[in-house]
């Protein structure tokens, strides 16, 4: 007796197991509730007089991409665009005194002609108080540096038109 109450104790402990395992799964398996408006289902006249929608709109004149089937390519490609960008590159004085290190990421546009517009600081370098300057200076070299490029990239292209890509390209100060 003392050995039955035994082994029904241990199936009591075993069976919350399995019945814990399939509420998981219950629960993990729920859908979560709509609570938008459904749209209204079309009748078939309301869809034979409608015009068939393309499944791919058409590129927009002024639409800027930021990822293209063809992204523009600098001549010489990025290793070449990364030499360009450390050769013309000079740590500024006033930040290398301050000791201001950090990565200045600088965006533009690649037009459809392959030029150069909208360059902008992205991401910059922020200090406070003392350091202000020193940080403003790394932010102007790095604009500088990149208005110093030449403007004859290879334009992006998404399906076969040349589309406006904006491209980011980012600028590390160290001192050495």
């Amino acid at each position: 007796m003392l050995h039955h109450s035994f082994v029904l104790r241990r199936w009591k402990q075993w069976l919350a197991l399995p019945v814990g395992a399939l509420l998981l799964t219950v629960a993990a398996c729920e859908k979560t509730s709509y609570t938008g408006a459904l749209p209204e289902p079309q009748t078939a006249s309301a869809t034979a007089s409608a015009p068939i929608a393309s499944p791919v709109s058409p590129v927009q004149k002024d639409t800027v991409f930021a990822y293209v089937q063809h992204m523009p390519e600098y001549p010489g490609g990025i290793p070449k665009l990364l030499a360009d960008i450390v050769a013309n590159t000079h740590y500024p004085s006033v930040a290398a005194e301050a000791g201001i290190e950090g990565k200045v990421f600088v965006g533009f546009i690649v037009e459809k002609d392959g030029t150069l517009s909208g360059v902008r600081l992205q991401h910059g370098m922020q200090e406070e108080g003392t350091q202000a300057a020193a940080a403003k200076a790394l932010n102007d070299e790095a604009l500088r540096v990149i208005n110093t490029l030449p403007n004859r990239w290879t334009p992006g292209k998404q399906g076969n038109r040349l589309v406006k890509v904006s491209y980011v390209v980012p600028i590390s100060f160290a001192k050495n």
